[in-house]
């Protein structure tokens, strides 16, 4: 079975992204195959205690996040909306106007959960364009101290049971963006990740991973373009009979990822999935 997560903490959660308590992540290693999307820098902190681990570590990185070179909307929501300076956020979108009150964390979590929902749903332009009216500006926050540094991946990748593997090169969601672009997005990422670490790049995470965020059309266009093994966040009971590896996996969450919890989850979500 595989889990999902994205970033270790020690202690306290710090950021959103923080999903998988180091201690729980090293109870687990022996009894999942843990995945982390993004490449968040957390797992760097322990890599001196991953070289004896059972099961393999497959961490899916964006090349645009380490760069930064491209905007991450979910960091740029967040910043934005948990700033306490910041007691309101009013923007119109094709005619249509939002209003949310930032006068509490409860508040501002709903919101955040709210525009989450409704950026992932647009493909990059648009995603821009309401960037652009949200934060009164073009100009993005540079992310990458939050990112593994190449430096740091190309050791993770000297690591005999961690695998590097691709996540697209800026995270869209593929579903809503056009061929060209995914294409686009499959393949440099695929180029720039085998340039950098000197080895091929055969596993791929499609971003966001559930049912609405891919298709046998993206499915296609993943296998074409040399990937091997493709993960989804869709657990599944039974293989389905295809020419690619379609591997489903549960989502790490805070205060949730004991044993039992996750075990549970995954056959529910698994049989729930191969009902539809």
């Amino acid at each position: 079975m595989y889990i999902c997560s994205h970033s270790l903490y020690e202690d306290k959660v710090k950021y959103e992204e923080d999903d998988l308590k180091i201690d729980e992540f090293k109870k687990l290693q022996s009894k999942f195959t843990i995945t982390f999307d993004d490449g968040y820098r957390g797992i760097y902190s322990i890599i001196d205690n991953i070289k004896d681990f059972n099961n393999p570590i497959i961490i899916f990185i964006c090349p645009g996040f380490i760069e930064s070179h491209c905007s991450i909307w979910w960091l740029e929501l967040s910043n934005y909306i948990f700033d306490k300076k910041n007691s309101y956020l009013d923007f119109i979108y094709k005619n249509k106007q939002f209003i949310f009150k930032l006068n509490s964390f409860t508040s501002r979590k709903k919101t955040y959960y709210k525009l989450s929902l409704v950026f992932k749903n647009l493909n990059f332009k648009e995603q821009e364009l309401i960037l652009d009216r949200i934060l009164g500006s073009k100009i993005r926050h540079d992310f990458s101290e939050r990112f593994l540094t190449w430096e740091m991946i190309k050791n993770l990748s000297e690591v005999k049971n961690v695998i590097i593997g691709s996540h697209t090169m800026n995270h869209p969601n593929l579903i809503n963006e056009d061929l060209n672009n995914i294409s686009k997005e499959l393949l440099k990422s695929k180029n720039v990740i085998e340039t950098k670490l000197s080895q091929k790049c055969d596993h791929f995470a499609i971003p966001f991973g559930g049912k609405d965020s891919f298709n046998k059309i993206i499915l296609d266009n993943i296998y074409r373009a040399g990937y091997k093994y493709i993960y989804s966040t869709l657990p599944s009971l039974r293989r389905r009979e295809t020419k690619y590896k379609l591997i489903g996996r549960i989502s790490s969450k805070v205060n949730q990822n004991n044993f039992m919890t996750l075990k549970s989850k995954y056959y529910i979500k698994a049989l729930l999935n191969n009902l539809k």
